[in-house]
């Protein structure tokens, strides 16, 4: 289970592997907490839920502090982070309103799923920035360097790709709703030209350069 499973989640987790006993004080403490939560609680300490725990004969605040309320605790700690309170073990936090249209399906599965396309596409924005990053680098190379390029273009040599390479970043690059946020545009050349509010383009890349590149994902599309 992760820093980032919602309150629902822990707590199904931890019925999955409770016996009847058990899952019936889960249940108790997890109605103690809303309980808490429909008065305005917003700091969860452990000595606090254990109160409320005992006045509802649910548990003593000793079964909470011990090593064997480790679940108790993470319940706690979860349903703090799920509606942004505190604990004696997290920091007030306020959750974001996606987090919190998140956490208000009802579907685990479906959101499970949806976590999963958020932290894929984090990834990948994350990955075609470094792809951004790095063909700017190449407005910084030496005068000299840039003019030898306008000469002679740059023979660029494709190697055999590695297996399992993810060429979808690079598929994003080229594409023209990315590449027009930025006001980029792909010459006659093969180039990748920037334009400015003064509407004259600014070469960032070699000759060829998207040719040979659109090369390099057929290879690995198997085309």
């Amino acid at each position: 289970m992760t820093a980032e499973a919602s309150f629902e989640e822990v707590v199904s987790e931890i019925l999955s592997r409770s016996n009847a006993r058990k899952k019936t004080t889960i249940l108790a403490l997890k109605g103690v907490l809303e309980g808490m939560r429909a008065k305005g609680v917003q700091v969860y300490r452990i000595v606090d839920v254990g109160r409320a725990c005992e006045e509802a004969c649910v548990l003593t605040t000793q079964a909470i502090r011990n090593k064997s309320g480790d679940d108790f605790k993470s319940m706690i700690e979860a349903f703090a982070r799920s509606i942004g309170a505190a604990t004696t073990h997290l920091a007030p936090s306020m959750a974001t309103p996606l987090e919190q249209t998140i956490a208000s399906i009802a579907d685990l599965d479906a959101r499970t799923r949806l976590r999963a396309m958020i932290a894929e596409n984090k990834a990948l924005r994350a990955e075609v920035n470094r792809l951004k990053e790095g063909f700017k680098r190449l407005r910084e190379a030496p005068a000299a360097a840039l003019k030898a390029t306008e000469i002679a273009p740059i023979q660029m040599e494709v190697l055999p790709p590695l297996k399992g390479m993810d060429v979808v970043p690079l598929e994003r690059f080229l594409s023209e709703d990315w590449l027009g946020d930025l006001d980029w545009r792909i010459g006659e050349d093969g180039a990748i030209y920037e334009f400015g509010p003064a509407g004259q383009g600014v070469r960032l890349t070699p000759i060829g350069f998207v040719s040979a590149l659109k090369g390099a994902i057929k290879l690995v599309r198997g085309a």
